[in-house]
């Protein structure tokens, strides 16, 4: 029986321990509208972010489809993720047109570029 505590006591420690290291990251969803509908929580759980701060999955990916003057057909999306990155939130796409892979940052509070990256595959 002793065992069989300690044993389920590491576990539950373990469990807390994953759960406050969480790295800020989540998916989000827009509704029809475009807004954001996914609650954002700060790495220290303390802070709330408003949802209505950001500007959405849509309108960030237009802005990356834009800065890589692209349109939308064609393009392959790999990654599309808000999260934060030491206390900023931002929109992470990874996409390829043809044989061209961008990674575009943008920032999820005012719609700044603020990383754009271009890499060419033979």
């Amino acid at each position: 029986m002793k065992k069989f505590v300690i044993i389920m006591l590491t576990i539950l420690t373990c469990a807390l321990v994953i759960a406050a290291c969480g790295n800020g990251k989540m998916e989000q969803t827009d509704d029809a509208t475009g807004n954001n509908t996914a609650g954002v929580v700060t790495e220290n759980a303390t802070e709330q972010i408003k949802p209505s701060e950001f500007i959405g999955m849509e309108k960030a990916r237009e802005i990356a489809l834009k800065r890589a003057n692209l349109e939308e057909n064609g393009v392959i999306f790999e990654k599309n993720e808000l999260e934060n990155d030491d206390g900023i939130w931002k929109y992470d796409f990874e996409f390829k047109f043809n044989n061209i892979e961008y990674d575009v940052e943008i920032k999820a509070d005012t719609g700044e570029v603020i990383a754009y990256e271009t890499d060419v595959n033979d």
